[in-house]
């Protein structure tokens, strides 16, 4: 006997559909973070990653939030989260070490901060007025200097007058200067040529001299800076170099009329 059946696409039924536009959303959906699970407040971070926090951690510690959530500048139905832009200074690396710092679950110190935490989470600082987070890693990156001998090169000095000079710290840079020593180039695990050996330090010259360093180190350095440490080259190495480092940095400040 014939089969009558006749086999149908299955019905689908409203609402099960997946679009485009749901298989983006799903894409772009925060990644929550292992740690910071609870609260009012929902950060997300440059990369994605969702933060909860308690809202009196960032009223606190930041007059940008503080003034946000007094005034309600968030729109009334994303009123509890924050979404940061800024590929820089707002990746979630950074919003970790920031939430880490406020909520006291750890201490920064030299041991356990890398020089891009420190200005990453420096800059995020001044640009969300938290004025004691500032002061907290800008105590972090002085301590530094007296810990570079003994951290070996993670700590070296010439890493501590870079991020120094880019947060605008003159009295730090002079501390690196001074402690500059016999801090040399050394060799690296493998042979480099061509342009990898054109754009890293040159082995054997000191880390602080403009000609020896890094590509990346000297497009970071600041000009006023960068012209302060070449011309103190010229100075006696240790505490009268750096002396001499602050008066030429004095002098990019002042006007002049000398334009030659």
């Amino acid at each position: 006997m014939p089969n009558d059946t006749v086999d149908k696409d299955p019905v689908m039924e409203e609402g099960d559909e997946t679009t485009e536009s749901d298989k983006e959303n799903e894409t772009s959906k925060p990644e929550p973070d292992k740690f910071y699970t609870e609260g009012d407040v929902t950060l997300i971070s440059s990369d994605n990653v969702s933060f909860k926090i308690q809202m009196f951690y960032l009223q606190a510690s930041s007059a940008v939030f503080r003034e946000t959530f007094a005034v309600g500048e968030l729109k009334d139905d994303n009123r509890d989260i924050i979404t940061f832009t800024d590929e820089a200074i707002e990746s979630s690396a950074t919003i970790r070490v920031f939430l880490d710092t406020i909520t006291g679950k750890q201490i920064p110190s030299p041991q356990n901060m890398t020089f891009d935490w420190i200005r990453f989470v420096s800059l995020f600082a001044r640009k969300y007025d938290c004025p004691l987070l500032a002061a907290i890693f800008r105590m972090v990156l002085a301590q530094c200097v007296g810990a570079a001998g003994l951290a070996g090169n993670l700590l070296d000095p010439r890493s501590i007058f870079v991020t120094a000079a880019i947060l605008d710290y003159p009295e730090i840079c002079q501390n690196a200067i001074s402690n500059e020593a016999n801090w040399q180039w050394g060799t690296s695990e493998k042979e480099l040529t061509g342009d990898d050996k054109d754009i890293t330090g040159v082995v054997g010259e000191s880390v602080f001299s403009p000609l020896s360093m890094p590509l990346q180190s000297v497009r970071l350095i600041p000009e006023d800076y960068l012209w302060a440490l070449m011309r103190s080259r010229a100075t006696e190495k240790g505490e009268k170099r750096a002396k001499e480092f602050i008066r030429l940095l004095d002098v990019t400040k002042r006007e002049c009329d000398y334009t030659g």
